[in-house]
């Protein structure tokens, strides 16, 4: 039985690879010295990650 809740382990281990990636591909390797500039990388990245990264579970490009 799958439950889809966001408390489940399933959605807390994709939360966790996510934080992963944010912490090593954004944040290990861009000077993030002014807050705003830190708001625009992350929407670069999210932006990025959503619409051009490929995805595992798609296995193709988005």
């Amino acid at each position: 039985m799958y439950i889809n809740s966001k408390y489940s382990p399933q959605m807390q281990g994709e939360i966790e690879t996510y934080n992963k990636m944010v912490k090593n591909e954004l944040l290990a390797v861009e000077d993030l010295s002014r807050i705003d500039d830190g708001k625009l990388r992350y929407q670069m990245f999210t932006m990025e990650y959503d619409d051009k990264r490929e995805h595992a579970v798609t296995n193709e490009m988005k």
